[in-house]
């Protein structure tokens, strides 16, 4: 397995910025305020929104997703990598950032 690279392709950063606000919504907060490095933990979700922000992602994007993906992505930037990676995930359309 390749480790991340430093600077992501543009593909790879619009499926991060899609993740960040779907966190985003899914914690009440401001998406310049979610960073890669963060765990996913200090955002606030409680169990059943982590489930619903799981669905939210897994529907989107059309790939299976495990029940430990957030143990074992704990971060927003360790989970897009995985699915760039390992799933070729890009974001929806239409659902991009502007």
């Amino acid at each position: 397995m390749n480790p991340p690279q430093t600077v992501p392709p543009p593909e790879a950063q619009e499926l991060y910025d899609w993740l960040a606000r779907q966190l985003s919504v899914a914690a009440n907060l401001d998406v310049r305020s979610v960073r890669p490095e963060l765990p996913l933990t200090r955002y606030g979700l409680d169990s059943s929104d982590a489930i619903e922000l799981a669905l939210t992602i897994e529907l989107a994007v059309g790939v299976d997703l495990p029940p430990t993906l957030f143990w074992e992505y704990p971060t927003l930037g360790l989970l897009a990598d995985y699915l760039w990676r390992e799933h070729g995930v890009r974001a929806p359309a239409g659902n991009r950032l502007p």
